[in-house]
């Protein structure tokens, strides 16, 4: 389903509700950038009160994923990791980069 396009998958941790909003917010003004063919923006939240506060902002290049049973983070390491993270994948996905959000400590 999501071959042949890059992917710019992330994982929204721990984020405050109004950054997860303002995030998708600002990736749903981009469609210059994401369109559904050329690129695709995939949110994965662990959160069951996002379904109604973000589910609005989905479309055909803004996904959402529901990983309430952890699932998906497990697959892409980030189980253990509240941090946001946003992991580039190329067209055939194959991970490119990986950002990480700072840590408190950091920042």
């Amino acid at each position: 389903m999501l071959a042949g396009r890059p992917v710019v998958l992330h994982f929204f941790g721990d984020a405050p509700a109004a950054e997860r909003f303002a995030l998708l917010a600002a990736i749903a003004r981009r469609v210059d950038l994401f369109d559904g063919e050329q690129a695709l923006f995939v949110g994965v939240t662990r959160r069951a009160d996002d379904r109604s506060a973000l589910a609005p902002l989905a479309t055909d290049a803004v996904a959402l994923v529901w990983d309430f049973d952890g699932r998906v983070a497990a697959q892409f390491g980030q189980d253990t990791d509240p941090a946001p993270t946003t992991l580039l994948l190329d067209a055939g996905l194959r991970l490119v980069v990986r950002i990480a959000a700072p840590s408190a400590e950091m920042q």
